[in-house]
């Protein structure tokens, strides 16, 4: 509850997240789980949006590169044929 409130404001600033951590510890709350209980807290009043890729171009990239080589080794099979 109190990190909710101190989080209705807007986020934490560093100082208010080391005096909520101290009070977690005279609780006998763990520094872990405080920040834990901090960062989960946080998430949920300010999500975050992780945007989607447009398109995954990796498919596109390998067949590119080993139509590539592929060329490449022809060209030098010929080259090596005629020389």
């Amino acid at each position: 509850m109190m990190v909710r409130e101190a989080l209705a404001a807007g986020p934490l600033r560093y100082s208010q997240r080391l005096a909520m951590l101290k009070i977690a510890g005279a609780m006998g709350v763990g520094r872990f789980e405080a920040n834990l209980i901090l960062a989960i807290e946080h998430n949920r009043q300010f999500p975050t949006q992780l945007e989607k890729p447009s398109k995954d171009w990796s498919g596109v990239l390998t067949f590119a590169c080993v139509a590539l080589l592929q060329s490449l080794i022809l060209a030098a099979g010929w080259w090596v044929y005629r020389g």
